[in-house]
């Protein structure tokens, strides 16, 4: 006979689910991928998510069938590899006090949605390619706002919704700048006495205590030869003769020497700018690039890929995203040079939760009770509860399974300070 769940414990599941979506921060903004059971199980947990197309126009009246192009939809694969659980067991003696359990799950509610929170984070941490690093500390509106003019340059997310997540230090400069000000209506005083700033810029702006530390680095090469990378959304594949997707997030970049370069560096290289993505227009500024790679000692791996915007295939001219190719012997530089916790910015569509179910079927798992809910931004969450007549003991597990894809990395980005 299965074991079942009293009301008080239905009611507790309900409660967590209720808080997970308060506190998780991050997974409200961010976009939802929840396919089915089956279609996950038979997919090995991933799927090629389609990126936004970008579309070039052909000048005068009259067009020839030269002027016709295919379409080069690239897309990038999302995997589901992140499973977590909380576990506890409870016996006979102890259940006697139900606010045992009830602190348990309060406690699972805010290290589950810790987890969520963290993995968002980091991702763009790690592969957010815009970054904006300033040499003296947060001061206030002028820093949210010139992350908000690299987007609006790369004509990024103008119409989206936008988020800023900064680390409670630099929050609280941000939040100091407007409190000190001489009027104490409205955001002022919301500011001064909650330390709440709110949207700022074209931002909807957090402050978190989970944002990671990016260590600073002094690693310096220069480009082995001019290089730049060619979009291709499908590839063939030796094995079968058929066509494999292509992940076009990336390019490995070959250098003089990768040696003290690390994943989560931010570089630039001379000479090469950064280009409107609609437009093409040079920004005025260079194109800044992650490494999320270093595969041996003469290669980095780095996104976003180096993609000429004169390059003569169309794709290049769709998807162009610098004024020139890397040249041969351009020097690289790291701007991260100085350790300092990151305060990360993103595009909602370019971050993407997958959110992956599981099955627990009561015909194969008899003696197991479950039950499960989806919160708001799209996450299940399952308990389990098993029972023993031999010890007295009841087991219990939270569980949720997901993953976190960084879609598009050239719509988000970070921002560090004191660099």
């Amino acid at each position: 006979m299965a074991n079942a769940f009293n009301k008080e414990e239905t009611v507790m599941f309900e409660d967590l689910i209720m808080g997970f979506d308060s506190d998780n921060i991050c997974a409200k903004q961010s976009s939802v991928f929840r396919p089915g059971e089956s279609q996950t199980e038979r997919s090995g947990d991933t799927y090629w998510r389609p990126q936004p197309y970008i579309s070039t126009t052909v000048s005068g009246r009259s067009v020839v069938d030269g002027d016709f192009t295919g379409l080069t939809q690239l897309a990038v694969p999302t995997t589901a590899d992140i499973a977590e659980n909380v576990l506890w067991d409870l016996n006979a003696w102890e259940l006697r006090d139900p606010l045992q359990r009830e602190r348990k799950i309060d406690s699972a509610k805010q290290t589950l949605s810790a987890v969520v929170n963290r993995a968002i984070a980091e991702v763009v941490a790690l592969q957010g390619s815009l970054v904006v690093v300033d040499a003296g500390a947060a001061t206030g509106y002028d820093d949210i706002a010139t992350a908000e003019a690299r987007m609006g340059n790369e004509e990024i997310g103008l119409e989206k919704q936008r988020t800023y997540l900064a680390n409670m230090t630099d929050y609280k400069n941000v939040a100091a700048n407007l409190a000190n000000r001489e009027t104490m209506m409205g955001k002022p005083n919301t500011a001064y006495t909650r330390s709440f700033v709110g949207p700022v810029a074209g931002f909807d702006t957090f402050r978190t205590s989970f944002q990671p530390t990016l260590l600073g680095s002094a690693a310096a090469t220069t480009v082995n030869g001019a290089q730049s990378y060619i979009p291709l959304a499908t590839q063939p594949n030796a094995i079968n003769g058929g066509e494999s997707n292509v992940d076009n997030r990336t390019m490995d970049l070959t250098v003089a020497a990768s040696a003290g370069f690390v994943v989560g560096d931010a570089i630039t290289i001379a000479g090469v700018n950064a280009a409107s993505m609609i437009n093409k227009e040079d920004i005025g500024e260079l194109r800044t690039f992650r490494v999320t790679d270093v595969p041996d000692g003469t290669t980095l791996t780095i996104t976003p890929p180096v993609i000429d915007i004169a390059g003569a295939n169309q794709s290049e001219k769709e998807y162009g995203n610098c004024t020139s190719p890397a040249p041969n012997a351009a020097a690289i530089t790291v701007i991260n040079t100085t350790t300092a916790r990151v305060n990360s910015f993103w595009c909602r569509d370019s971050i993407e939760i997958f959110a992956a179910p599981v099955a627990i079927p009561a015909s194969d798992m008899p003696g197991l009770a479950t039950m499960r809910g989806q919160t708001d931004s799209g996450i299940e969450i399952v308990l389990a509860k098993q029972g023993g007549i031999n010890d007295l003991n009841a087991k219990y597990r939270f569980l949720i399974n997901f993953g976190v894809a960084n879609l598009q990395p050239q719509m988000n980005g970070i921002q560090l300070f004191n660099q």
